[in-house]
């Protein structure tokens, strides 16, 4: 396969995908798909024309990109959740020329965008196509995934069919999927989420699309009746699927899969999981979206190396260098990746494009991550900060991700955000622990150095997240 549609439109796949209301086979997802490229057809599409999907996780999203990818085009997926203000900038900035989203979502937009109903599509199907007679090229941008990383500035990673396949398909010879049923409940507008249907598709998979709203008190049973055994998550979900078992005494007994990316997850809630289920393969991924993947951890097979993020994809290179661009060994500095999951840049900014991304050839880019590592000898990754989590505290040069780290090695601590001091906001723990606060104190102070313990300590029974498994930033400030 060369290119996204082809996932589906592959007529020797045999999978489903399913969400809550739909369930479709291969040949329904390609009737599905076939009527929406003839409505684009119809419309006289160029190639390179741009559409923003605005749907909950369903079935229906993967029929979308499937269609779009068909006919030359470029889609992002964004968030029915995401505020006006947000939604304001990726119009500005991707400029579509077409928005497909339910009947009901509020925002109007501009009149020069077509609006696509997804209720006016979802029985309408189509057996054949007319071929497309423009040429095409694995080099074709295929998306653009809007993140704010740790700026907080939006900003779009642009990716190519290339680099999508090629990530897809080195992620999956890591992984070895076979007879997995993958559940997803992470929004498809992440790119985690996103690859997991290129996974399940790439590895002749089903996959059932969840939404965080079904992550209540019914997630395990919803976990069962679908049959899911490979779960990729957060550890918000994580924490959450812990707690449903406790609290009701139901065990999701064929789970053997779980995947994780984002934030550490702390060692109690690994541990915690290994103890139900003591054949459980867990596999901790470290990536940035403008590369997808960076490296894998096979928790179970390397136990002296849980404190890395794993060892780069095969066919990718990565090192490290200091302030000036050369390469150092076995120290902590940039992480440099190298390789064809590397993508191609930010949409509409060259400056900033050129910063971080430097073309070595057709196929092969070079990305500055920003990110603070180190390489041992054996090839491990071990992933500190970014270069934009340091601050200064009491003469010291300090951290946010290493503390939150330390504190998350520490038994009595289930879970720990690091609030760097800004403007009049206080140097900040937010932790979830169940040890009353004197003795906590007392805890941290002889297992913390004391210049990297935090003017305010707040106690939290429970730590917000966003529902692609982040900190909301938000709610924690509400609690100054």
């Amino acid at each position: 396969m060369r290119y996204i549609h082809e996932f589906i439109l592959n007529k020797n796949n045999n999978i489903k995908i399913s969400d809550k209301k739909y369930s479709f086979s291969k040949k329904e997802l390609s009737e599905r798909s076939n009527y929406l490229i003839n409505f684009f057809l119809k419309k006289n599409v160029k190639k390179g024309f741009r559409t923003l999907i605005i749907l909950p996780n369903s079935v229906f999203i993967p029929i979308c990109i499937t269609s779009i990818s068909f006919v030359g085009g470029v889609f992002s997926i964004i968030e029915e959740k995401l505020s006006k203000n947000s939604l304001k900038k990726i119009e500005a900035d991707y400029k579509p020329d077409f928005v497909i989203t339910s009947k009901n979502y509020p925002h109007n937009f501009s009149k020069k965008i077509n609006k696509i109903i997804l209720e006016n599509f979802i029985n309408k199907k189509k057996k054949k196509i007319k071929n497309i007679n423009f040429k095409r090229s694995i080099y074709d941008t295929v998306s653009v995934t809007y993140t704010s990383g740790s700026s907080g500035k939006i900003k779009g990673v642009v990716s190519n069919h290339k680099s999508v396949l090629f990530s897809t398909s080195k992620i999956l010879e890591f992984l070895k999927y076979k007879n997995v049923k993958i559940g997803c409940f992470l929004p498809l507008s992440f790119d985690y989420g996103l690859y997991q249907v290129f996974l399940a598709l790439k590895s002749n998979s089903d996959i059932y699309l969840g939404n965080s709203d079904e992550l209540g008190i019914n997630f395990i049973d919803i976990l069962n009746k679908n049959k899911i055994n490979c779960l990729p998550l957060v550890q918000n979900i994580l924490i959450n699927f812990l707690s449903l078992i406790k609290r009701y005494k139901r065990n999701f007994i064929k789970l053997k899969i779980i995947t994780n990316t984002g934030s550490k997850i702390s060692k109690t809630y690994l541990k915690d999981i290994k103890k139900i289920y003591e054949n459980l393969k867990i596999y901790l991924m470290y990536g940035l979206t403008e590369c997808k993947r960076v490296s894998i951890l096979d928790y179970n097979r390397y136990p002296k190396k849980r404190n890395s993020v794993g060892l780069p994809l095969k066919s990718t290179k990565c090192w490290i260098v200091d302030k000036n661009k050369n390469k150092i060994f076995n120290k902590k500095g940039e992480l440099v990746v190298e390789g064809k999951n590397v993508m191609e840049g930010y949409y509409r900014d060259e400056k900033l494009t050129s910063e971080k991304f430097l073309k070595i050839n057709k196929n092969i880019s070079r990305l500055y991550t920003g990110d603070i590592c180190k390489i041992d000898r054996d090839g491990f990754v071990y992933f500190y900060e970014r270069m934009d989590d340091i601050f200064k505290f009491k003469n010291y040069r300090i951290s946010k991700r290493e503390v939150e780290n330390d504190l998350k090695e520490l038994n009595f601590i289930k879970d720990a955000v690091v609030m760097k001091p800004k403007n009049k906001f206080k140097f900040t723990f937010f932790l979830k622990t169940n040890m009353r606060r004197s003795l906590l104190i007392r805890k941290i102070k002889q297992n913390l150095d004391f210049y990297k313990i935090a003017e305010r300590i707040i106690i939290l029974s429970k730590i917000p997240f966003n529902n692609r498994g982040k900190v909301d930033q938000k709610k924690l400030l509400s609690l100054k």
